[in-house]
């Protein structure tokens, strides 16, 4: 199974002085043993490692963000990007798959109509026009590929979000 080239593994000694072949499931697929953001992007290809990194830096700036890990099945433990101002509903998940890491944006078809075009490239429209939609909801989900990219998304993933708003 393909999950299973992924395992690392270990020997250990057991009491009776025999030696045991343990394996080991990358942190990503681990869904017994929650781990902490900076283990989930420690099992990224170290060349997206920083652009998942800065997507997340770029995020953190809104000020009513909070970040939350979650495990979600087929996304396996992923990090969600919530704000009051989007009712808490998640409006960003950065899925940290060591093989393919990808970025899902849920993007309200009321939002589309409204959006000023220079905020979506061509590529950006075309991978929301084949998302699945589920209630008027594209669940728009892309490879993490580019710095370019990545800017891209983090800016449409804010505009999402909703205004900064000051907290008193």
């Amino acid at each position: 199974m393909a999950g299973e080239r992924s395992m690392s593994s270990r020997t250990v000694a057991t009491r009776a002085g025999t030696r045991v072949r343990l394996s080991m499931r990358p942190a990503w697929a681990d869904r017994f043993r929650q781990p902490n953001a900076e283990q989930l992007l420690a099992g990224v290809a170290p060349a997206m490692r920083p652009l998942l990194s800065a997507m997340r830096d770029r995020l953190h700036r809104h000020p009513q963000a909070r970040e939350s890990l979650a495990w979600l099945g087929t996304w396996q433990w992923t990090l969600q990007f919530r704000t009051l101002a989007a009712g808490g509903v998640a409006w960003v998940y950065l899925i940290p798959n060591p093989q393919r890491p990808q970025v899902c944006i849920p993007v309200q078809d009321a939002f589309l109509a409204g959006v000023a075009p220079r905020l979506l490239t061509r590529s950006m429209l075309e991978t929301l026009s084949l998302a699945p939609t589920v209630d008027g909801v594209r669940w728009a989900t892309w490879d993490v590929q580019s710095r370019t990219q990545m800017e891209g998304l983090a800016t449409l993933a804010l505009a999402i979000a909703g205004p900064e708003q000051k907290t008193h």
